[in-house]
């Protein structure tokens, strides 16, 4: 089991997601898109392989800034998200446990962690009566972990059952079918695949 003792004291110069000891990238996440988008991703990730890079000092800031507002008592505020863009050959899906594992890297207990995973986020949305806890009278949409992730963070990745308006999911089944799914089949198919943003405002 990883903990906090575990972690490299220089790992802050660095990306997290390249400190083999934390196991960021545990699975292939490339095999979710089409062979087509795969090649293109490949081809651009090897155009620019310094596109992720960053200042050591600003990521060292970072981690003393979340930490010490976690600590001075914003945990509720706290909530799990992630700007991960299909830029490359990981998906956004799977950085959302990066984040948690990158949370509890930077000192913030297992408890609260999920808590910013799950109710602190459905409260900022206005939908905490629905969503964010286990509770009678809520939309009972959930997933079950093998492991207890308030001992290994990790232990929320590894997903037991998928359970979805009453019908249960064998997590298995749901990443085969998503396999060579994401992305143009091929060169004619981008339009699909175009994201459009309709202006907030007009300005006439």
């Amino acid at each position: 089991m990883w903990s906090l003792a575990d972690r490299p004291r220089e790992a802050g110069e660095g990306k997290l997601r390249n400190d083999p000891s934390l196991d960021m990238v545990w699975t292939d996440e490339s095999r979710f898109f089409t062979p087509y988008a795969r090649g293109l991703l490949e081809k651009r990730v090897a155009a620019d392989p310094t596109y992720e890079t960053g200042q050591p000092s600003d990521f060292r800031q970072r981690v003393v800034e979340f930490k010490a507002f976690y600590e001075a008592g914003g945990g509720p505020l706290i909530l799990v998200g992630t700007d991960e863009p299909v830029y490359n050959l990981l998906l956004p899906g799977f950085a959302y446990h990066r984040e948690l594992l990158a949370m509890v890297w930077a000192g913030m207990p297992p408890i609260a962690v999920l808590k910013a995973a799950t109710i602190n986020g459905a409260r900022a949305l206005g939908v905490d009566d629905r969503l964010g806890s286990i509770e009678a009278g809520k939309l009972a949409d959930l997933y079950i972990a093998n492991g207890n992730p308030l001992e290994d963070i990790t232990a929320a990745r590894d997903i037991r059952l998928v359970i979805k308006d009453g019908v249960v999911y064998d997590p298995k089944d749901l990443f085969a079918f998503a396999e060579d799914g994401i992305g143009p089949s091929g060169p004619d198919g981008h339009e699909a695949w175009t994201l459009r943003v309709a202006p907030l405002v007009r300005i006439r």
